[in-house]
């Protein structure tokens, strides 16, 4: 990711063109590379890797020292689905 390049995408809409190509080539190549080759799902499943990637990435730049380990967003990620799993059972879903 090129996080001086987005202060420029909002001025320049072929710029702009430009990036979400590559954004969503990107994504469909994450989802490949981790394993989900599904059409329907493949660049949802590419955005939630290159979230994580991106956000990594700038807590990385931010603050080295408290970027958290992959234990660590493993923990969050157990903890948030046991949430969801929780409210979905709460309400009947």
């Amino acid at each position: 990711m090129q996080f001086e390049l987005l202060a420029h995408i909002q001025r320049d809409p072929d710029l702009r063109a430009s990036f979400a190509g590559a954004t969503r080539e990107a994504r469909l190549g994450l989802s490949e590379l981790f394993g989900h080759r599904d059409g329907d799902t493949a660049l949802t499943v590419g955005g939630f890797y290159q979230a994580l990637l991106i956000g990594m990435a700038a807590l990385t730049m931010a603050d080295p020292e408290a970027v958290p380990s992959g234990g660590d967003i493993l923990d969050a990620f157990r903890a948030v689905t046991a949430d969801l799993g929780a409210g979905a059972a709460e309400t009947g879903a």
